[in-house]
């Protein structure tokens, strides 16, 4: 069971007829993993994700607690703001977070890459990194599509927040999550097109 939740981890690896390759996100320096290495970073993975949920549910919670004690009538646009600020960190230490559990392998086996030109043309097609546009965007113009980011995220915060907050307190502050994430991601697919870099792994202080 602990394995079907290390499934994002899993998707990092690519078999191979002598084991695995690791890559981070498909883009990262291809290192080989054994399968037993393999089965140990997936059930990791596994742990680290539920610790993740856990860890996402409470850090809401207290957000939650910590708005209603400084705006306790409620509804307030200084609540609406605070509640979006501490999302906005919770997303990011998130992210952060997860990203740095997913590049467990690089960090303990990234003294062993592979030696691409010992491969089959067959395996090096499998372990080259995704193609993307050759063009670069400036960081003003990563900088600017965070801010969008963070602005769109906000806005569909509020706006789920203010659409469930008659039905149910709870589900509010979940949808206001979930808009905030959607909304973002939505943007940063947008930098993707237009720019070929996506802001989450492009910025110098989200690595």
């Amino acid at each position: 069971m602990i394995d079907l939740f290390g499934a994002f981890m899993d998707k990092q690896f690519q078999k191979t007829p002598d084991g695995y390759i690791y890559r981070f996100n498909a883009k990262g320096p291809p290192i080989r993993v054994s399968e037993s290495d393999h089965a140990r970073y997936v059930r990791r993975g596994g742990w680290s994700f539920l610790f993740h949920v856990a860890g996402l549910m409470l850090s809401i919670i207290a957000a939650a607690m910590v708005t209603a004690h400084w705006f306790p009538a409620g509804g307030e646009a200084g609540g609406m703001v605070l509640m979006g600020a501490l999302l906005i960190g919770i997303g990011v230490a998130l992210y952060k977070s997860l990203a740095w559990s997913m590049r467990a392998p690089e960090r303990e086996l990234g003294t062993a890459p592979v030696d691409v030109s010992t491969l089959t043309p067959q395996r090096v097609l499998r372990t080259e990194p995704r193609a993307t546009p050759a063009r670069k965007a400036s960081g003003l113009v990563l900088f600017g599509y965070f801010v969008a980011e963070m602005v769109a995220g906000i806005a569909g915060a509020l706006l789920l927040y203010r659409l469930l907050e008659p039905l149910n307190e709870n589900a509010a502050i979940v949808g206001a999550l979930v808009g905030f994430a959607a909304a973002a991601w939505a943007i940063d697919r947008l930098c993707v097109r237009r720019t070929g870099e996506s802001v989450l792994e492009s910025l110098p202080f989200i690595p």
